[in-house]
């Protein structure tokens, strides 16, 4: 018996080409940042190509506070398009994260920022701390909703540049930003289709892939700050344990004392020996 294709294949895969390119039309290619992931301008994600329509998604953590990306402008006045976006979780209702485009030629920044700006870099921060009602997102594609918090097409100088999304208030949460309006899906892009389902809807806790415990957001110290009441708990620690009454360094003296016992026994023992 010969193999043939089965008849109903072709309608098949016609089927998931429509589903596929109409879902694309609404959708942005993918990326994923994990923990210490495109967290400065060394370790940026690249923007391959400016025109093109493409979303980063990030967690920000303690030890992952800010996304970085990076883009070349291809003309002077190109108008690069930033959307900011977090996922449509509860406890995330009220997350207002920031954005900022850094880039030479920018008007200079008139504000102190949570990290170092590059060398000769300006740029424009749009806070989303007075957005009270984000626009509703469904994205088809991956099935996930967002809660848009900016949108725009700013003009920008040609060469490199920033896109910097982070937290003001140092909150620990979830965030995602998308360049780019021209939509480029491919068939080849089929192959990734599976992963990009089952990571977008991780990132945004959709069943079955929602966490089995919620999350508990927290706001990230400054590694550089030393609260007042924890410098008077150090200093009284430090006044009263000296090195010698320390655990540690009575633990060391009874070892020694014990090794100098066993000392002296094998010298006793050897002296009274028989030769």
């Amino acid at each position: 018996m010969s193999r043939t294709t089965p008849p109903f294949l072709p309608a098949l895969l016609l089927a998931l080409s429509v589903i596929f390119a109409s879902s694309a039309a609404d959708a942005h290619k993918p990326s994923y940042g994990g923990v210490d992931v495109f967290g400065s301008p060394d370790e940026a994600y690249v923007v391959e190509d400016f025109d093109v329509s493409i979303v980063v998604y990030h967690e920000v953590t303690c030890r992952s506070e800010q996304l970085w990306m990076r883009y070349d402008a291809p003309e002077e006045d190109a108008g690069l398009y930033v959307q900011l976006g977090v996922p449509v979780i509860d406890r995330l209702s009220d997350y207002r994260p920031s954005v900022a485009i850094l880039a030479p030629g920018l008007p200079d920044l008139d504000e102190d920022l949570p990290f170092e700006v590059p060398d000769g870099f300006g740029g424009l921060v749009i806070h989303t701390d007075g957005v009270d009602q984000p626009e509703d997102f469904y994205e088809p594609f991956t099935q996930t909703d967002s809660w848009i918090l900016h949108e725009d097409t700013v003009p920008v100088p040609a060469g490199e540049g920033y896109v910097v999304a982070w937290h003001p208030g140092r909150e620990t949460g979830k965030l995602w930003v998308a360049t780019g309006t021209v939509e480029d899906f491919g068939p080849e892009d089929f192959d990734n289709f599976g992963d990009w389902m089952v990571l977008t809807q991780t990132f945004h806790e959709v069943d079955p892939y929602s966490p089995a415990e919620e999350p508990v957001e927290e706001v990230c110290e400054d590694p550089g700050l030393v609260l007042p009441e924890q410098a008077e708990r150090d200093e009284e620690e430090t006044a009263g344990c000296s090195q010698a009454n320390s655990p540690a360094s009575g633990g060391a003296l009874i070892l020694l004392l014990g090794f100098l016992a066993l000392a002296l026994r094998d010298r006793r023992r050897f002296a009274a020996a028989p030769r």
